[in-house]
């Protein structure tokens, strides 16, 4: 809405932008873990994924998401314990 309003009255406000948003919706954290919002609904309702709700959404920090990642990441056992 601001930037139709920048627009219309030809005059930019200088705002702040967020490189990287530290707060990620459903719809980002699907595309950064290339899983469906089901699997990770399933996540948050089973408190395996921490989220936040503001107001009617659910938001999940970044460094959550990568800490979970961290916590599930798969290392193939020593084949030298055969």
């Amino acid at each position: 809405m601001l930037e139709f309003e920048e627009a219309v009255e030809g005059r930019t406000l200088n705002r702040p932008e967020a490189p990287d948003s530290e707060l990620l919706s459903i719809p980002q954290a699907c595309l950064y873990l290339g899983m469906g919002k089901s699997w990770v609904y399933r996540r948050i309702h089973n408190q395996e994924l921490p989220s936040v709700r503001l107001g009617r959404t659910i938001k999940i920090k970044r460094s959550d998401l990568e800490q979970y990642l961290e916590d599930h990441r798969y290392s193939p056992a020593d084949s030298s314990q055969r």
